[in-house]
């Protein structure tokens, strides 16, 4: 007995002929090339902690690199510019300070706070002056931090201490008024 996918005259029915070509020609045509993206590593991370915006498929003929704060690609908006062929870095108005542009592209933020938090656009230039944009985006959330606080602690440690020094007295006190003689230890 056939499977149920079988056909059961042998013949073949017209559509699997369509389907086998467009499978073929799936398979043998040239992939086109990746579209530059952005990877915000973490994607959601704690206020003090970095975060990595990772450049994936860059062109190969990327000359320089520009980031911009927001998803625009505006000069009053800008961060840092990387060039390629000389190396260099050039800050713009949104430039913290904390902020570290790699030759790939990539963008490290240091000590993030909440108002890093939205989204950052890197735009690249190619040998022939073409640009690409590619945008991404991290949030920034307040690190709650469990336990207690140090003022608790403190009082913890001084409610010990004198419960311990409480304790110490009142033992010297019963053992004073059961001998009748002042002891030293």
């Amino acid at each position: 007995m056939q499977p149920p996918s079988a056909c059961a005259c042998r013949g073949c029915i017209p559509w699997q002929g369509i389907l086998l070509a467009v499978s073929l020609l799936t398979f043998w045509s040239p992939h086109p090339t990746a579209q530059l993206t952005i990877q915000p590593v973490p994607v959601d991370a704690a206020e003090g902690t970095d975060v990595l915006l990772l450049v994936h498929h860059a062109s190969a003929n990327v000359v320089g690199y520009t980031w911009y704060k927001g998803n625009i690609t505006d000069s009053r908006h800008r961060i840092v510019s990387y060039s390629i062929l000389t190396q260099t870095a050039t800050t713009g108005t949104a430039f913290s300070g904390r902020e570290t542009i790699y030759p790939n592209g990539s963008l490290l933020f240091v000590n993030v706070t909440q108002e890093d938090t939205g989204f950052y656009t890197l735009q690249t230039t190619r040998n022939d002056f073409s640009n690409e944009v590619a945008t991404g985006e991290f949030h920034v959330y307040e690190e709650k931090t469990s336990g207690l606080s140090v003022g608790a602690i403190a009082g913890i440690v001084t409610g010990v201490l004198v419960g311990v020094a409480l304790v110490a007295a009142l033992g010297c006190f019963l053992l004073h008024t059961r001998t009748g003689r002042p002891r030293s230890f």
